[in-house]
């Protein structure tokens, strides 16, 4: 697939990443860029590689190869808190959300508003709960709860809505949407896309990363598909359509079966080696099984080194 160059002015460019969980090669030297108030949308399916991606540039994965570099400076985030410092701000799908807190506590974590006098400092709550009550009614919030109650009274969408209403609100350069809108219904994610195009006009550059073509088209300026932790296709939104880019996600897809299928091909020519890939499949699944694991394990444990045994005989 013929790829676009990166934009000149880049604030975000992440060059030739490689991530490897042990033997398993997660991402194969991605090349990736996000413009000044560009927005991007990071597209592929399930698996392959586009939250580890994200993760790898906020410090949750280290890369075992490649550069990122930040408004034009060599950088390694280590840590989330790190990138928030630089002014990136992520809404993951698990939301990130402290259960023990209140509700407009968790949108002021880690940035509380402060009184201070001559001798003490203390928490502007009174503020902190006007602030989050105006924002987050903006974006979607409609059900009659107070925001002093505790986070865990919130259903999925509104946990989501409240994830998406405070990195906006804090985001100063870069926002990052890992699937923002699995959880949400129509009318949330309408109020919620107004809220994507207002940080835009911030002047604030965003990723928005999806299964679902249409989800970002509208707002997007381009699109950059993986498929199986490789770059696919990189499209600026004026060279293509939304009925072209689904197409493009099809294609991916069916990339990625082929070379599954020439995988099984190569290991049913292999008897034993076929045995060894379900002996290891089945020794993955057992974490699912709670009573007799360990038994389980041992047993599954010694096929797999009689195969191992086999193949080199």
């Amino acid at each position: 697939m013929k790829m676009e160059k990166p934009a000149e002015v880049s604030l975000l460019c992440m060059k030739n990443i490689s991530v490897k969980f042990g033997s398993i090669t997660a991402l194969d030297g991605v090349d990736f860029s996000v413009g000044e108030n560009e927005v991007v949308g990071l597209l592929g399916s399930n698996g392959v590689g586009k939250s580890t991606l994200i993760k790898t540039l906020i410090g949750f994965h280290k890369p075992s190869s490649g550069e990122v570099y930040f408004e034009g400076e060599k950088i390694y985030f280590d840590s989330t808190w790190y990138a928030r410092s630089k002014g990136i701000e992520t809404v993951f799908q698990d939301f990130s959300l402290a259960e023990n807190l209140s509700i407009y506590q968790n949108f002021f974590i880690g940035r509380e508003l402060l009184l201070v006098n001559k001798f003490f400092k203390f928490q502007n709550r009174k503020k902190m709960h006007h602030l989050a009550e105006k924002y987050l009614r903006e974006i979607g919030l409609t059900r009659n709860i107070k925001l002093d109650e505790k986070v865990s009274l919130l259903s999925g969408g509104e946990r989501q809505l409240l994830s998406i209403g405070r990195a906006c609100y804090f985001v100063e350069k870069l926002l990052i949407l890992d699937e923002p809108f699995s959880a949400l219904s129509e009318s949330s994610v309408q109020k919620v896309l107004r809220a994507i195009e207002n940080v835009k006009k911030r002047g604030i550059s965003i990723i928005f990363v999806t299964h679902h073509a249409p989800e970002v088209f509208e707002i997007a300026d381009r699109f950059v598909i993986l498929e199986n932790g490789r770059n696919y296709a990189n499209l600026k939104k004026e060279d293509t359509d939304i009925k072209e880019l689904e197409k493009l996600l099809i294609s991916s897809r069916l990339t990625v079966v082929k070379e599954m299928a020439a995988g099984i091909a190569h290991q049913i020519r292999n008897p034993l080696g076929i045995m060894k890939v379900s002996a290891d499949v089945l020794k993955r699944k057992v974490s699912s099984y709670n009573k007799h694991k360990d038994e389980v394990e041992k047993i599954i444990n010694v096929l797999s080194n009689e195969i191992n045994t086999l193949n080199h005989i």
